[in-house]
């Protein structure tokens, strides 16, 4: 979480260059030292999050994955059940039409505002893309919302294959112009006690070899 944000804090302000250093508590590193370390030898280096496992620096990157015809472990199931909270979204969405696409799934979109047009066009869109397809009103932020959502799925003997949490609020500002209260309605969503409560959907979950 502190490494988004400071590589978000360095895309509004070049002019800062943040890091972000991880390290096991367990190990036995001079922390000091590997912080004066970073500063001396890597502070224009464009990478913004490092961890140190048993004294190795390692940095974060990101590479693009090559598609492949095989499985690779991908734990993606054609035909698969799987509910997307926040599904009718943008990011959610995106989610959704993959799936449709490229594994035929059955997919259970999640969301607190009512059905509406909208979410019948898109799962419309889903269906002609080969899937199955519904809408289920719930808010993530309510805790007996999921719990009766979760009891409905049980007893209707819906197994899902897995669960994709895109429900989030966008509040977009500079960093600098942020209050506290934007801050709390952005994160309410992705907060511990709110995935915490994805638990009691994953108690519908199919676990298969």
């Amino acid at each position: 979480m502190i490494g988004g944000f400071s590589r978000t804090l360095a895309y509004e302000n070049p002019n800062i260059i943040l890091e972000s250093i991880g390290y096991d508590s367990a190990d036995d590193i001079d922390v000091a030292a590997i912080a004066c370390q970073e500063l001396t030898y890597y502070n224009n280096a464009p990478l913004y999050e490092i961890r140190y496992q048993k004294a190795i620096r390692e940095a974060k990157v990101i590479t693009a994955r090559k598609k492949s015809d095989k499985n690779d472990g991908v734990l993606l199931r054609k035909n698969g059940t799987y509910l997307i909270t926040g599904g009718a979204g943008g990011l959610g969405f995106i989610f959704a039409t993959y799936l449709a696409k490229e594994y035929q799934a059955n997919l259970i979109l999640v969301g607190r505002t009512t059905f509406s047009l909208s979410h019948e066009r898109k799962i419309e869109e889903l269906i002609k893309l080969g899937s199955h397809a519904q809408y289920i009103q719930s808010d993530v932020g309510d805790g007996e919302s999921i719990k009766k959502l979760s009891a409905a799925l049980q007893l209707k003997n819906i197994e899902l294959n897995g669960v994709i949490h895109c429900a989030g609020m966008i509040d977009d500002a500079f960093i600098i112009k942020k209050t506290s209260e934007s801050f709390d309605k952005v994160i309410a969503a992705k907060a511990l006690l709110r995935v915490i409560r994805i638990f009691y959907l994953t108690c519908c979950l199919k676990i298969w070899k």
